[in-house]
């Protein structure tokens, strides 16, 4: 029998649930599990919003690793915390991650202390801080004002520093529950300004190319989505 799987690799060896790294006996203390637990508890049993899309984030951080994140709208940092917890888990095994989190309003949320070193909040409007950005970033998270405009004119400020490495995600394409179509609905003023964030990415990608770019979506809770330069 074949020593290697059908990319190639070496096979592993059969998974012993018994088994943890030395990295995870040293530094999954209580403060680490308390904050993973939570993240759990809220994507199975939260108030809905964007709760039920925590696991996904702090999944989506582990299996990329990203060492740059930024987070545009963070409002009770409620997704804040699940992708703090996602570089603190990889900085716990030796990779260098830390997260970037804009808002226009200062934010309720009360970072805890063992998640600070890995975070910078900047109480900023996104348009003007990604005007004066100097890097990109691995990972991107949109979650905030939700006029098309608003969306286009990030998602223009972003491109120069798009790789077909980077991951975006964009939460509420699908808002008031629509999933799971995409909400194309017309609005003349408000939040969602336009046919909302749909609407800035679907402009985006129209006059860039759409076979530049793709879009995926978990049909969840207004909908999270991966869109990523091909």
């Amino acid at each position: 029998m074949s020593n290697t799987d059908i990319y190639g690799n070496e096979k592993p060896k059969p998974m012993n649930f018994d088994w943890l790294s030395n990295t995870a006996k040293s530094n999954f203390d209580g403060d680490v599990i308390n904050s993973i637990v939570r993240i759990i508890d809220d994507t199975i049993s939260g108030p809905g919003d964007s709760s039920f899309h925590q696991a996904t984030l702090l999944a989506i951080i582990l299996s990329t690793k990203p060492n740059n994140i930024l987070e545009l709208g963070c409002r009770d940092g409620r997704s804040t915390h699940s992708l703090l917890v996602g570089c603190q888990l990889l900085n716990l095994y030796g990779i260098e991650s830390k997260l970037t989190s804009v808002d226009i309003e200062d934010t309720t949320f009360q970072c805890p202390s063992h998640l600070k070193h890995n975070w910078n909040f900047v109480i900023s409007d996104a348009i003007d801080f990604l005007k004066n950005q100097s890097h990109g970033y691995d990972l991107i998270m949109i979650d905030d004002w939700h006029t098309s405009e608003h969306v286009y004119n990030e998602l223009t400020l972003l491109k120069p520093f798009i790789t077909n490495k980077t991951i975006i995600l964009l939460h509420d394409l699908m808002h008031s529950n629509s999933t799971p179509e995409y909400n194309d609905t017309i609005f003349t003023d408000g939040e969602f300004e336009g046919t909302g964030p749909w609407g800035g990415v679907n402009k985006f990608i129209q006059e860039n190319g759409s076979h530049k770019y793709e879009l995926c979506t978990i049909p969840v809770n207004h909908g999270l989505t991966i869109m990523r330069k091909i």
